[in-house]
């Protein structure tokens, strides 16, 4: 009699200090083979309602919770947008989406109650642009979180008046510290 083992799920928990969880999407552990090509994801332990309705519950800041809900707003507007372009993504994809969602509770980890209010887009690949902007002061920071892993180079861009600044993978400090400067 022969036994066979069969893994009906494989969960992958990761604790490590400093670790980056938009780093382990589905590509990212495909491209690495760690998993086969033909590996798929289960469906997802929470939708992106559930998500949002975990943030605008455990974090206080108004600004941050409608910025958040900004970004997750993008995905939902998937079905709603119907363009006959087929070089442009109209929708950000998951590992944009993910990714900034992670940035965005890093950030109000460190601005806590201070976090600008911002705005949300995709670009014509599917990354996702966050943007600060404070008119008064006339200044403006806009944050790119690439489309995939083969295009990772997030930037950030900062203006004053005229001056402009372009930054190539900022740290999370380095974002933290330009929205700082736009309170």
């Amino acid at each position: 009699m022969s036994l066979q083992l069969q893994i009906p799920q494989l969960s992958i928990l990761v604790l490590a200090r400093n670790h980056n969880p938009s780093i382990l999407t589905p590509d990212f552990l495909k491209i690495n083979q760690i998993v086969d090509d033909n590996w798929q994801v289960g469906s997802p332990i929470l939708t992106l309602e559930q998500i949002y309705q975990v943030v605008s519950s455990s974090f206080d800041n108004r600004n941050f919770q409608t910025t958040f809900k900004r970004l997750i707003e993008l995905k939902e507007e998937e079905n709603e947008l119907d363009f006959p372009d087929d070089e442009e993504i109209y929708t950000p994809t998951e590992f944009a989406l993910d990714g900034s969602i992670d940035l965005l509770i890093e950030i109000y980890f460190i601005l806590g109650d201070n976090f600008p209010l911002g705005y949300t887009s995709v670009d014509s690949k599917g990354g996702v642009n966050l943007v600060w902007k404070n008119r008064v002061m006339d200044q403006e920071v806009r944050f790119n979180y690439p489309a995939s892993y083969d295009d990772y180079s997030p930037s950030i861009y900062s203006r004053q008046g005229d001056d402009s600044c372009l930054r190539l993978n900022p740290s999370i400090g380095e974002i933290a510290d330009q929205l700082k400067e736009l309170i």
